[in-house]
């Protein structure tokens, strides 16, 4: 397993992966945005792509925009893993708090996110598209302390990534 900085010839990968996924996905130009933009990663096994995450970092905080593993290999820690790899190497550019917003009704992430010491700070009301309709985004944040980081080292993911 490997995470390495997302390229452009990676967005197509990274749109597929989501669409397989949500209803309401990115644009592929959004993609192409962010691996200029933004803090982008990828998520490699056995040199596939299996997921992705994505930050827009502001001096001292970052907002965590997407999170996605694919469809085939969620369940098996990769996007925990992804997460804390991410959050390090944010620590590791100087940022102190993590923002997000996740739909109401994705209650697997939020728990991810309760995991890594994310709290609720708000809510966003019809935040999100749905097929009809609109849905509420939870809002947390996390300080990402040096304990946080200390966790993160202690075995949980690898600390040469």
């Amino acid at each position: 397993m490997q995470v390495r900085s997302m390229l452009e010839g990676d967005a197509e990968r990274a749109f597929s992966i989501e669409s397989a996924v949500t209803q309401f996905p990115w644009s592929l130009q959004q993609y192409r945005s962010s691996v200029v933009a933004d803090d982008s990663f990828v998520l490699e096994q056995a040199g596939k792509i299996v997921g992705f995450i994505i930050f827009k970092r502001v001096l001292d905080e970052t907002n965590l925009l997407n999170i996605v593993i694919d469809k085939q290999y969620q369940g098996q820690g990769l996007g925990r893993y992804l997460l804390e790899f991410g959050l390090v190497n944010q620590r590791s550019h100087g940022v102190k708090n993590c923002f997000l917003e996740v739909r109401r009704s994705n209650v697997s992430a939020q728990k991810l996110y309760q995991l890594l010491n994310f709290i609720i700070i708000g809510v966003r009301k019809n935040y999100y598209p749905l097929a009809q309709g609109k849905e509420d985004a939870i809002v947390m944040s996390t300080e990402i302390s040096n304990k946080l980081v200390e966790k993160i080292y202690d075995g949980i993911i690898d600390a040469s990534c």
